[in-house]
């Protein structure tokens, strides 16, 4: 009896090494397709965080600002420059670009003085914020005296110096000039957008992402026991190849146990 319990338990045993055999290469994709996929998720898991880290400042720049590191195709309006005097001298220079300095001021020039030789005059501007036409030329009307207590202290008041001047000069009285910019949305063209611009937003968006991964890596280091090695190696070590030398040498001992237990060879 206990040797039929042997000899039913080892024909079972070869049976199921004989399968195993015969389907490793099916087993073993079955392996390192649970492997990958287990090892996908941690790794999708480790890298979360700071992959939604990095669309989230990418997302809110491209809609408040510019796209990071692309040069998009850009509206430029017309802007204008616009000179206005109590002399009633007007003038005005347009063009596809931002001036250098685009503040509306206001310049007080003072009348030509002659001393050792030397003429001087002095030149005080005031900053301000018209929206109208009909401002500027009200405001150039007005006196000194009136300017000055309408806008306040001046943001620069420099004094300019000549050798020579004209016969015009030394006649002319001092004057106010409002130099006054504006674009007109009206009138535009297509442009792709500055490389320096491009840069800057770039290097804003930079900044962004070092700042919210770093934060990231602070809360999963504080809060966090998550470490992706660890699973790495377990996953390996679980889901690892089945060696086909092991179970043929199995499948040996088996079969000459059951030769040894019948007298005859396993064969069905």
């Amino acid at each position: 009896m206990k040797n039929y319990v042997l000899t039913d338990k080892l024909s079972k045993d070869i049976d199921d090494l004989e399968k195993r055999i015969k389907y490793v290469g099916l087993e073993n994709f079955k392996k390192i397709s649970i492997r990958n996929i287990k090892i996908c998720g941690r790794f999708i898991q480790m890298i979360a965080p700071y992959l939604l880290a990095a669309i989230i400042p990418f997302i809110g720049q491209s809609f408040l600002f510019d796209i990071p590191f692309y040069r998009e195709n850009v509206k430029q309006e017309k802007c204008y420059m616009m000179e206005v005097d109590n002399r009633g001298i007007e003038s005005y220079q347009s063009q596809y670009e931002k001036f250098s300095d685009e503040k509306d001021r206001v310049y007080i020039y003072g009348n030509w003085k002659e001393e050792n030789g030397v003429y001087t005059r002095t030149i005080k501007s005031y900053r301000i914020n018209l929206d109208e036409l009909s401002e500027i030329k009200e405001l150039v009307h007005k006196k000194d005296i009136e300017i000055e207590k309408l806008l306040g202290n001046p943001v620069s008041n420099i004094t300019e110096t000549k050798n020579i001047i004209t016969d015009e000069e030394k006649e002319e009285s001092g004057y106010i000039k409002v130099v006054y910019y504006y674009k007109d949305k009206d009138d535009f063209i297509i442009v792709t957008q500055p490389l320096g611009e491009c840069i800057a937003f770039s290097l804003l968006y930079l900044f962004e992402l070092v700042l919210c991964e770093a934060c990231v890596f602070k809360i999963r280091d504080e809060f966090s026991s998550f470490y992706f090695p660890t699973y790495y190696a377990k996953y390996i070590e679980k889901y690892k190849k089945t060696n086909t030398k092991i179970l043929e040498k199995k499948l040996e001992i088996k079969k000459d146990s059951y030769k040894r237990l019948t007298g005859d060879n396993y064969g069905r």
